[in-house]
């Protein structure tokens, strides 16, 4: 994973956003395929939503090493 493009990505303005917002960081090297990594951002997205959850959050996929 780029540090400093997570670094960057943490330092953008906020979103004045009614929804949840995603960013995700390292989605290419995280070893996942598309369509498990699209299960887990609905997932994440619906329980967001459920939540009644405004705004932005971070996933950062990792490996655990």
């Amino acid at each position: 994973m780029r540090i400093p493009s997570l670094l960057l990505g943490l330092l953008k303005p906020k979103s004045k956003s009614n929804k949840p917002e995603i960013e995700s960081y390292g989605q290419k090297d995280s070893g996942l395929e598309v369509g498990q990594i699209q299960q887990i951002m609905e997932w994440l997205f619906a329980s967001l939503l459920n939540a009644g959850y405004v705004g932005r959050s971070h996933l950062i996929w990792d490996l655990g090493n």
